[in-house]
């Protein structure tokens, strides 16, 4: 699919739970992103059955065509949220998907031209981000310098399905790829 055919070059899918103030600075920061009106942001709300705290984001950003609040009715944690943010996500059509947490924030302008640069550099099909630690201001996150082929993402994807099927037993599980 060509750019021009896309609706949004980028989704942002932000798991919100609970802390509104975070989801809001979170959103902010992506609204002031370079190419932000082609970005589409979808907030998934997984503090649904416990708080209301979707509710006030979906009526603070109801005039903000590109900003979708989702409840998520079964409240089922981090990955059935991040699961139902994608299967939205792929239905609007964009160009890639961010996945990201509601205190994250995004203070480079230019973030969309550097995941892109890269993207189109490296040919990866999954990214994570480096994340730094604002008080110490080290990263706190393993840095991969050899992004994974397709064929070695197939793999971990493999093999961490077969991780949750051991731990949904009741065994334990390698939380580490080998």
């Amino acid at each position: 699919m060509k750019n021009n055919l896309l609706k949004y070059h980028c989704c942002f899918i932000v798991l919100h739970y609970k802390t509104i103030e975070d989801t809001r600075v979170c959103v902010n920061s992506i609204l002031k992103l370079e190419d932000a009106e082609n970005s589409v942001i979808v907030i998934i709300d997984n503090s649904f059955t416990v708080s209301d705290t979707g509710t006030l984001l979906k009526s603070e950003f109801k005039n903000i065509p590109q900003i979708f609040v989702i409840p998520n009715k079964e409240n089922t944690f981090f990955s059935f949220g991040n699961n139902l943010g994608y299967a939205f996500a792929k239905r609007l059509g964009a160009e890639f998907v961010i996945m990201t947490n509601n205190d994250i924030i995004f203070p480079q302008r230019d973030f969309y031209k550097k995941v892109k640069r890269k993207m189109n550099k490296s040919q990866f099909f999954i990214c994570g981000p480096n994340i730094l630690d604002l008080t110490s201001e080290c990263a706190t996150s393993p840095i991969a310098w050899e992004c994974l082929t397709e064929k070695e993402a197939e793999q971990d994807i493999v093999f961490y399905m077969k991780e949750c099927e051991k731990i949904k037993r009741g065994g334990g599980g390698n939380y580490y790829r080998i």
